[in-house]
């Protein structure tokens, strides 16, 4: 289920991407391996967090925690991806490791990269990711305990 979950992901991601009128095709193929990476290592931790919360909750209640923890962990998981690797592309223009320069220049790069993941990556969950949010939750809550 971890993949299907990381494929519909990525697959949001191309579809916006592609409305959007995008013609680089090496861009277009990082951004859905973002996606897609990042969905598949959230899977798992959000249906143990929603299972957890709902030990043997009614069906309401395990669709509310699946809907839940399935967006937030996969949004964070994919922001700090994107994060580490805003930061790594920064890395040339950085002071030396451990430095005091070098840390606010690494906490400013990674709450950079949050915001602008926040702001402009958010939007590429728009026309896939909602509706197979809703089957994936729809689908884990189902399931008997």
């Amino acid at each position: 289920m971890s993949g299907l979950w990381g494929l519909a992901m990525s697959a949001s991601a191309v579809a916006t991407l592609m409305l959007d009128g995008w013609q680089d095709d090496l861009h277009i193929r990082a951004i859905a391996i973002l996606f897609g990476l990042s969905a598949i290592v959230a899977y798992p931790a959000a249906t143990i967090i929603a299972q957890f919360l709902t030990r043997r909750g009614r069906f309401e209640t395990r669709l509310a925690a699946q809907l839940l923890a399935l967006a937030s962990v996969t949004l964070g998981v994919t922001s700090l991806a994107y994060a580490f690797y805003y930061r790594s592309y920064f890395a040339m223009w950085h002071d030396t490791t451990l430095s005091i320069t070098w840390t606010y220049q690494l906490v400013f790069t990674v709450l950079g990269a949050l915001y602008q993941f926040a702001v402009f990556g958010m939007r590429l969950y728009l026309p896939v990711g909602i509706p197979a949010l809703l089957l994936f939750a729809l689908w884990q809550s189902s399931k008997p305990r």
